[in-house]
């Protein structure tokens, strides 16, 4: 039997540096503009890409 591992509820973002002063005030500004939350400004960012990815393959096909 083996023991499986619960999948994680949780992830965090590490920024260089330098990325800090680029990235920090555009997601303020998202998350203002469109009343979101930190954790549901990443879902739609990746809903979104997940969606161009698969229009995307869609037009290829």
């Amino acid at each position: 039997m083996s023991i499986q591992t619960p999948v994680r509820k949780q992830r965090h973002v590490c920024y260089k540096t330098r990325e800090v002063d680029i990235y920090a005030p555009i997601e303020e500004t998202l998350m203002k503009e469109h009343g979101l939350t930190y954790s549901d400004l990443m879902k739609k960012g990746v809903r979104h890409l997940w969606n161009q990815r698969q229009t995307h393959k869609d037009l290829l096909l």
